[in-house]
């Protein structure tokens, strides 16, 4: 390689290290600004990633708590499991002893919960050519006299 090219490859390079710099001084400036005008009206510093990491800690709180409350309520009731949708996350899995099934949600997420004619119960993605991966898990309702 002749200098000539070496130095136009560490031209090329310092070139998009400073635009990747440009670029995250631009991002956080709103940042600044803001914080900036709070401390002028006497307000605290905000912090708009701890902010959405405390939104999605107590959505995260809420979906388990649901989850939680449905098994209870169905082994209250003397049921094996429960099926639920819309949660957004598809899975089957078991709580205290009852089976959990969410469906996920089909515009979002493309799942929806199958039962087999064996009576195993799946969760299927739209597009996927082989049965998901660990989702599947096979439901019999007890036999009755």
């Amino acid at each position: 390689m002749t200098p000539m090219r070496t130095r136009a490859a560490r031209a090329a390079t310092a070139r998009s290290s400073s635009r990747t710099c440009t670029w995250a001084r631009r991002a956080a400036a709103p940042r600044s600004y803001l914080n900036h005008l709070r401390a002028k009206f006497g307000l605290p510093y905000w912090s708009l990633s701890a902010y959405l990491k405390l939104k999605v800690k107590k959505a995260v709180s809420f979906i388990n708590d649901f989850e939680q409350a449905v098994a209870h309520e169905a082994r209250k009731r003397g049921h094996h499991g429960v099926v639920c949708g819309h949660i957004h996350h598809a899975e089957i899995r078991e709580i205290e002893g009852v089976l959990y099934c969410n469906d996920g949600d089909w515009v979002e997420s493309l799942t929806a919960l199958v039962e087999h004619h064996d009576g195993r119960l799946e969760i299927v993605r739209w597009g996927d050519p082989a049965p998901a991966q660990g989702l599947q898990q096979t439901v019999r309702a007890p036999a009755t006299a």
